[in-house]
């Protein structure tokens, strides 16, 4: 059945994907295993966008990401899903998002 807007359930409210990314800021063992699988792929996707020379200073003046921060919070977000048990199998890139790799 649909729903009176005339959108199905399934159908974002908002635009984009990119419309959403955000850095929660809360700590890593207190997101479910949804969100916190949302949020690393969220701070790869800041990284890409970082990397392709493309600005987030929306995102930073709205507070919703602390570019300063993406590289500490993938680390955090990534051993919280080696403890939960889960694979990490997306290494951070070099770059200016993630300036150096962990050996």
């Amino acid at each position: 059945m649909a729903r009176a807007s005339g959108r199905s359930r399934s159908s974002p409210s908002r635009g984009s994907t990119a419309d959403c990314m955000r850095m929660w800021k809360v700590r890593p063992g207190f997101l479910c295993n949804k969100h916190l699988l949302g949020e690393h792929v969220e701070m790869h996707m800041f990284a890409g966008v970082l990397r392709k020379g493309m600005g987030v200073s929306g995102y930073a003046t709205k507070g919703l990401v602390e570019v300063h921060n993406i590289r500490k919070r993938h680390d955090a977000l990534a051993l919280k899903m080696l403890r939960r048990g889960m694979h990490h199998r997306s290494p951070p890139p070099a770059g200016p998002a993630f300036p150096f790799r962990k050996s």
